[in-house]
């Protein structure tokens, strides 16, 4: 039993470093709460400050009392259970030369990702209203001769509201990824290398990084909801519960089966900005 439960922390923490390198939504969304979570229902409190005030100095003048850096609080909920459980057979197992561990943390996190992902990706109507160009019932439609410039009209909401522009980011679709690459405003200052497609990073447009996932929501392919922020604009929490290799009961073979409970929260709606399009039927 010893062995077991040592077998299956080390697949735990196996999926637990894949996790990183599989998410795009994830990616980008901040994850200082994830140790704080046990279960599903749990809470997490999320705090944030407001700006200091500048104040004017004038010599051999004592300082005005320092003025309370006000805060507002906001509760994270661990709202999403999800389960897998999948198996080898021992015939297959027999005949591969692959490491069965690092096969099924590998697949596990994969599914992990792409689970949390979907989810964080669903948060767009969080965002604010005035921070949105186009809308369902007026997408816009995107073109490779347009493309580029609807991605820096929303880096110029981000501007206009303020927000850092270190760590911003930009999600696309696949096929908004192919437009850009007609348009040598984006070729041009993007040189592609090895690197380049690292964790779904296709480049940079206005300051923003871009990635591109298969999970931007979209209605039967049209209006997809692309949306860009930074770093600090989502907050995520994920733990991974419960991890287990064991012997199906009517099988000869190995399965592995685990827990997984997760939240996610827009924390600075106006830090983000969405577009609403359509994909062009021309070229």
């Amino acid at each position: 039993m010893a062995l077991q439960h040592i077998q299956d922390k080390i697949l735990s923490a196996k999926i637990k470093d894949k996790l990183p390198t599989k998410y795009r939504y994830g990616q980008v969304a901040n994850r200082n709460y994830e140790g704080e979570i046990k279960q599903k229902g749990d809470t997490v409190r999320i705090i944030s400050f407001a700006d200091i005030t500048m104040q004017d100095y004038h010599k051999d003048q004592n300082m005005s009392a320092p003025t309370a850096l006000s805060d507002s609080e906001m509760t994270l909920v661990i709202n999403q259970a999800k389960s897998f459980n999948v198996g080898v057979d021992a015939l297959d197992m027999a005949t591969t030369k692959l490491n069965l561990m690092d096969v099924l943390a590998n697949k596990a996190s994969s599914a992990i990702a792409n689970t949390v992902d979907t989810y964080l990706a669903s948060l767009y109507t969080q965002i604010n209203a005035a921070n949105f160009i186009g809308e369902d019932a007026n997408p816009i439609t995107l073109t490779k001769n347009n493309a580029y410039d609807y991605l820096v009209d929303m880096g110029t909401i981000l501007d206009d509201n303020d927000v850092p522009a270190e760590g911003r980011y930009i999600i696309v679709p696949n096929w908004l990824h192919g437009l850009l690459l007609k348009d040598d405003r984006f070729t041009k200052s993007n040189q592609l290398s090895e690197q380049t497609l690292v964790n779904g990073v296709i480049g940079e447009v206005n300051g923003m990084m871009v990635l591109k996932s298969n999970n931007v929501p979209n209605v039967s392919n049209q209006k997809y909801k692309i949306i860009a922020g930074y770093t600090e604009s989502m907050s995520l929490a994920v733990a991974i519960q419960d991890v287990k290799i064991y012997e199906p009961e009517l099988r000869f073979g190995s399965a592995m089966k685990g827990l997984v409970f997760f939240g996610g929260k827009v924390v600075r709606p106006n830090t983000m900005a969405c577009l609403v399009a359509n994909k062009s039927t021309t070229t």
